[in-house]
């Protein structure tokens, strides 16, 4: 994924923000970051479907706050932010989600 976007920067370098090194740290720290948290608190396997969505929430509201910092703050090249923050999401989003099944699969 990394690879994809310095190519797609390296051919349009009309679109690159300066911000977007940061955005891609922070949506590969969150997953990890929520990944241990539910893996730590999941003892009870009934209580894992509301302890995910909270974490999900959680980090929604953390990304959103991220997103609105980068508008207030420097602006630059919003449309480019918000297609790779909307790429950024969707993908990790998925990953998130099938790393957590596993975990949940291979728990049961």
């Amino acid at each position: 994924m990394a690879l994809a976007f310095y190519i797609y920067f390296k051919e349009y370098p009309e679109y690159y923000f300066s911000f977007f090194p940061a955005l891609f740290f922070i949506f590969m720290l969150l997953p990890v970051i929520i990944f241990v948290f539910l893996v730590n608190k999941s003892i009870d396997i009934k209580k894992f479907p509301t302890q995910y969505m909270a974490s999900l929430t959680i980090k929604f509201f953390i990304l959103a706050g991220v997103a609105l910092y980068y508008k207030l703050s420097d602006g630059e090249m919003i449309i480019s932010f918000l297609l790779s923050f909307f790429i950024l999401y969707v993908v990790f989003q998925i990953y998130e989600t099938t790393s957590i099944l596993k975990f949940i699969k291979n728990k049961r």
